[in-house]
């Protein structure tokens, strides 16, 4: 598609951006013969005012996930998801949101993410013991 402003406007969201997202991309190849990217993922770090009586705490966004069909099913969305979820841990988010096409919604409800309202899943990253018996 011919896009002549598409450049300039993406050079500036990314350096809007760049600071506040993390980003993975996954690739195939070999340092001689090159690497081709085949998935990506990124997550937006939401930081939360604090309000009296409570303090604020950071939430994960996950966003632009994109895996090539022909890796769909060799491991790729879940590589990138681990990613994203050991990151969240590591970060301490209270949890992670994303908005997921009609597609993709049955493979993050599988990974433990859950229904908020009608168009958002959540997931908590903190571990939680099992409930006694």
């Amino acid at each position: 598609m011919e896009d002549p402003g598409f450049e300039a406007a993406f050079a500036q969201w990314w350096r809007i951006e760049l600071p506040r997202r993390t980003f993975w991309l996954a690739e195939v190849g070999t340092p001689r013969a090159g690497f081709t990217a085949v998935g990506s993922i990124n997550v937006v770090e939401i930081v939360h005012m604090p309000r009296p009586g409570a303090r604020g705490g950071r939430i994960g966004h996950v966003g632009n996930a994109f895996v090539l069909a022909s890796f769909a099913d060799k491991g790729v969305p879940g590589a990138l998801l681990a990613a994203v979820i050991e990151h969240a841990r590591s970060r301490r988010y209270r949890r992670l949101l994303l908005a997921p096409t009609a597609g993709s919604a049955a493979f993050y409800r599988r990974a433990g993410f859950t229904p908020v309202g009608e168009s958002l899943l959540s997931f908590d990253p903190e571990p939680r013991p099992a409930p006694a018996s």
